[in-house]
């Protein structure tokens, strides 16, 4: 989806075997942004009873527009996901972040909340490390492209 997977295999070499398309198919990746659109609706629907969980949903949407959009200022290139990073997801992450802080939330809430959100961005990194060693278990070889 938006041609990330592809940017990335050609960008960073290093880190291809992680996101071969044996290892990461394009059903994989719908798969994790279904998740993630999944996760947003739910953070949406309890927002009045869980703000913490709510803020950390925001935070896992602004950290990755932030990392999509900071890859092109570092790249000094388009990065598949920069635009929607800085027109969507960074606004509303700030916004979510502005009303509950004006609505009460602490500090230390709303700071714990996106410790939390920038591990829910490890979720996707970890599932490709995970399938890069499930498939090198069947496929002896594919360990030494690693």
């Amino acid at each position: 989806p938006g041609g990330f997977l592809g940017f990335m295999r050609q960008t960073v070499q290093r880190y291809a075997p992680l996101i071969a398309p044996a290892v990461i198919s394009s059903r994989f990746a719908l798969v994790i942004n279904a998740l993630f659109l999944t996760l947003v609706l739910v953070a949406a629907i309890i927002a009045p009873a869980a703000p913490v969980f709510t803020l950390s949903v925001a935070g896992l949407v602004g950290l990755n527009g932030l990392g999509h959009v900071l890859g092109s200022v570092f790249l000094r290139r388009y990065v598949p996901g920069a635009g929607t990073g800085l027109l969507l997801y960074l606004p509303l992450c700030l916004l979510a972040y502005a009303a509950y802080l004006g609505d009460g939330v602490s500090v230390a809430a709303a700071l714990l909340s996106l410790a939390v959100g920038a591990g829910w961005n490890a979720i996707p990194v970890l599932a490709m490390v995970a399938r890069t060693h499930w498939s090198s278990r069947r496929s002896p070889d594919a360990l030494s492209r690693l």
